[in-house]
């Protein structure tokens, strides 16, 4: 018994290990080494204390300990990831912009600001508090399963037996947060992993919470060990895009010029691999004719086809399309970036390179998963084309409205939502003008017709060749809008 509550300990606290170490990353070492030394002393306290209160403060279902918990860590994993990629630069963008700095070239260099973080040791502390509070939890009732059947209060031996495995990994704890930070100053990504991890033990928690089972149940969703772990793949592919970001920032500072972030956006594919396994599962669930609410659903009801390796491309089309928000996030993300704003038209083609490659990467993860589950099916050759090159224009058409519609807007989140509105309002007016008799022609100049047309009308390279026209009209008034950026930004020079 004395071995195993040692162990439970260890591996549970290891989570906290990380939380206290991206916490104090960033402050001075003696600041730091005291918040590691508290919050690990705190730990066993908290946990103590939830082991003799654990009977009656479970029995309280309105606390929802759990929910309340994974949201504080999810808040908590939010603002470390922020605060480290700024402390993780050696200068902030706080001296100059990005306009003033791609004005005038000729400039010397911004001179170096030293990064401050405001607030930092606060915010240090109460997260450290809110990781020892729902750790602690998670401990006691590891601890509360070896020591009593069915998670009763222990008795004094219990207890005593409890407090000396907690106080004897302490020693083993302090090390390893020390070390845990070290690795975080030294190899950036680690921060970003460690993050990720502290996604997937957050929504794992929340997810456990009683309310939330019982909703889940309602929903028939029974998949939250892959929620948790697609949680923690894009929290750390956000952490490591946004510290690229902040370099390119801390350049711009150094140099007055500005630059991409180095390397390929890791949210965007990460986010797209989560898609097509999350596709090919839903279609293997409907093969199975599951009956819901009295009623057998198939894929042919659900999308119109039968999913094949040959018939991978026709999932591009399934509604729902988050491809397009997809696409709507990189191209506001690019086109309000320093390097965007001098070079719009620059950063516009990378955009359709990067959109074209997920696009791919989709239809070809499909494709392997329909193979595997479904059989290769029939191929045409020149319906597969055609459905490709037909959504690669779709999405070329939806990244210039969005770059146009970020290129004004100073505001990167005014800029998202104005393209999440303009999808939606999108998707009212194909539905309004295909009903609609002499209105129809209208949808053939929004990109949603086509998307519908690829699940609802015989493909063929006319439609291809109508999507080609309707797609370079926004291409066409971008150009125009970057155009005239370009010649305010020389005329400014």
């Amino acid at each position: 018994m004395f071995l195993q509550i040692v162990l439970i300990n260890l591996a549970v606290s290891c989570d906290n290990v990380g939380v206290i170490a991206m916490a104090t990353r960033g402050l001075p070492d003696r600041q730091a080494a005291i918040m590691r030394r508290l919050g690990i002393g705190l730990a066993p306290v908290f946990t103590l204390a939830f082991i003799w209160a654990a009977g009656r403060l479970l029995d309280i279902s309105w606390l929802h300990l759990r929910l309340l918990g994974g949201a504080a860590m999810l808040y908590v994993t939010w603002q470390m990831l922020k605060d480290g990629a700024c402390c993780g630069t050696s200068v902030c963008a706080a001296g100059t912009t990005g306009s003033n700095a791609a004005s005038s070239p000729s400039a010397s260099p911004a001179p170096a600001i030293p990064c401050s973080c405001a607030g930092r040791t606060r915010l240090a502390a109460v997260s450290i508090l809110a990781s020892d509070l729902t750790m602690a939890m998670e401990n006691a009732i590891a601890v509360l399963s070896v020591l009593s059947e069915g998670g009763r209060v222990p008795d004094g031996q219990g207890f005593l037996t409890a407090a000396f495995s907690l106080l004897l990994c302490l020693p083993a704890l302090f090390w390893g947060s020390g070390l845990v930070a070290r690795m975080m100053e030294e190899v950036p990504a680690v921060s970003s992993l460690f993050a990720g991890y502290m996604a997937y033990t957050a929504v794992t928690m929340a997810l456990q919470d009683e309310s939330v089972v019982l909703f889940l149940s309602a929903i028939h969703f029974r998949h939250s060990l892959p929620a948790a772990v697609a949680a923690g793949i894009l929290t750390a592919a956000a952490g490591c895009d946004m510290r690229r970001e902040q370099e390119a920032r801390a350049a711009l500072c150094r140099t007055g010029a500005p630059r991409r972030p180095r390397g390929l956006p890791l949210l965007p594919y990460a986010a797209v691999l989560i898609y097509a396994l999350s596709t090919v599962h839903v279609f293997f669930h409907l093969a199975k004719g599951p009956v819901i609410g009295g009623i057998g659903v198939s894929p042919e009801l659900m999308f119109g086809f039968t999913p094949s390796g040959a018939d991978a491309v026709r999932a591009v089309g399934a509604p729902p399309h988050l491809l397009s928000l997809f696409t709507c996030l990189l191209a506001v993300r690019s086109a309000s970036s320093g390097a965007g704003r001098a070079r719009p038209w620059s950063a516009f083609r990378l955009v359709c390179i990067h959109t074209a490659a997920m696009i791919m990467l989709y239809v070809l993860l499909c494709g392997a998963g329909f193979f595997l589950l479904f059989g290769p099916g029939i191929l045409s050759p020149l319906d597969l084309l055609c459905r490709l090159v037909l959504q690669i224009l779709l999405h070329w058409s939806y990244a210039a409205v969005f770059s146009a519609l970020a290129v004004p807007v100073k505001n990167r989140a005014a800029a998202t939502i104005l393209g999440i509105f303009c999808l939606m309002t999108e998707d009212i007016l194909v539905d309004v003008f295909c009903y609609s008799g002499h209105l129809r022609v209208l949808a053939g100049f929004l990109p949603e017709y086509y998307i519908h047309s690829l699940s609802f009308c015989p493909l063929s390279p006319i439609l291809t060749v109508r999507c080609a026209l309707a797609a370079g009209i926004p291409i066409l008034l971008f150009s125009t809008v970057a155009k005239r950026r370009q010649r305010a930004v020389r005329a400014a020079v």
